[in-house]
């Protein structure tokens, strides 16, 4: 029987947070609300809240009580409890200041990786996480498909960079209205950062299952020259041209057609669909790239980057009975930005051509090593100056 593969976290999560010095601690948006008569320092509470979430608790209660053994009182006195942390969390006036405050610290590590991406294709993947929620509706709450016994859940939009190197998160950010109108505003607002840095690419394809096929969004990338490859919804033409494949036992062919889309916003939208058959059955693609069946369905699989994303930064997000929706996203947002460091140090460190040959030429090189040997050297290196609480 085979054994579970280890999460990336698990292996170097504690790493990562070492190599998390003071001043990446501070950039990071989770509590900055700090007055003069707090007893913690917002630094000493989110690297208190930022190593429970890379342990093996999966509570700031149980970090707490699993450091508290063997200590002294005068010891236990300086970490915060989890009430503490809530309470500071709270103060947070609304959810959108922690959004700006996200994109803020993604912008700035996404131009530091300017000269690896200048000139090249990069593909970006959109897709809506859903964290289950077991209280009463509300407004910040929706709904959907019965997933580990709810109906209600908190969804965020993300967007991610999956090519090439390693997926780097770009955006995330509350739904609002719906997940097309809400990659919509994301890729408007990218686009905007891009054209003010002067941050040009050689193209951008945009990646997006069937929930992206949103007239307004594909309009909006037509006519700003970005590529897009989505799902489509089934037609007529598309249910025909699948069932002559079935017939004649066509697997891994295609075929593409012209295909008209209508929305009251934005009116009619010509694009090529694309119908092909492989192992899980007929699949309709809506693409603007003129390049054959095969390349597009290529493309297409690089999409599947953001859910492994979203199953390694499960692991990242800590329990919690609170019903605030400041400290539910607070801790989603803290999920996907220490998933989002461990891939951005990756990025930084290595070339995307050293993982491509390694991926078609073994090397032995061994990561857990270098990352050992490397949290070691921070840690010498930072420990006079990573003081946390007054």
């Amino acid at each position: 029987m085979n054994q579970p593969k280890t999460p990336l976290w698990r292996k170097y999560g504690k790493t990562v947070f070492k190599l998390l010095d003071r001043e990446t601690i501070r950039t990071i948006p989770l509590i900055v609300e700090e007055r003069k008569r707090d007893k913690f320092s917002a630094e000493g509470i989110t690297k208190r809240v930022i190593k429970a979430a890379v342990g093996r608790e999966r509570t700031i209660e149980e970090e707490r009580m699993r450091t508290r053994e063997g200590s002294t009182d005068r010891e236990r006195e300086k970490e915060p409890t989890s009430q503490t942390i809530i309470r500071r969390m709270k103060r947070v006036r609304d959810v959108g200041v922690l959004e700006e405050r996200v994109r803020t610290v993604l912008r700035e590590q996404f131009y530091r990786l300017k000269r690896k991406l200048k000139g090249k294709t990069i593909c970006l993947a959109v897709d809506a996480h859903d964290e289950p929620y077991y209280g009463k509706k509300h407004y910040w709450t929706c709904g959907g498909r019965r997933k580990q016994s709810t109906t209600t859940f908190v969804r965020v939009v993300a967007l991610y960079l999956v090519h090439p190197g390693r997926p780097i998160l770009l955006d995330v950010r509350r739904m609002d209205q719906s997940e097309g109108h809400t990659a919509l505003m994301m890729i408007t607002a990218l686009l905007q950062w891009l054209e003010d840095k002067r941050y040009s690419f050689r193209r951008i394809i945009l990646l997006g299952d069937g929930k992206y096929c949103y007239v307004p969004l594909l309009s909006f990338l037509s006519a700003n020259n970005i590529d897009f490859i989505v799902r489509a919804y089934p037609s007529r033409v598309s249910k025909t041209l699948g069932s002559e494949l079935q017939r004649h036992n066509m697997l891994y062919r295609g075929k593409s057609y012209r295909h008209t889309l209508y929305s009251r916003l934005s009116g009619y939208f010509s694009t090529r669909e694309i119908v092909y058959l492989d192992d899980d059955g007929i699949n309709v693609y809506a693409t603007s790239l003129s390049s054959s069946i095969s390349r597009v369905v290529n493309l297409f699989r690089r999409r599947f980057r953001i859910e492994n994303a979203f199953r390694d930064m499960r692991f990242l997000l800590l329990r919690t009975c609170s019903r605030d929706p400041r400290v539910r996203y607070t801790l989603l947002f803290l999920a996907f930005l220490l998933h989002h460091f461990l891939h951005y140090l990756l990025a930084l460190t290595f070339s995307p051509s050293f993982f491509v040959l390694h991926r078609f030429i073994p090397c032995p090189f061994r990561q857990r090593l270098f990352f050992s040997a490397l949290s070691s050297f921070f840690e010498r290196s930072l420990s006079p100056s990573c003081g946390g609480d007054h």
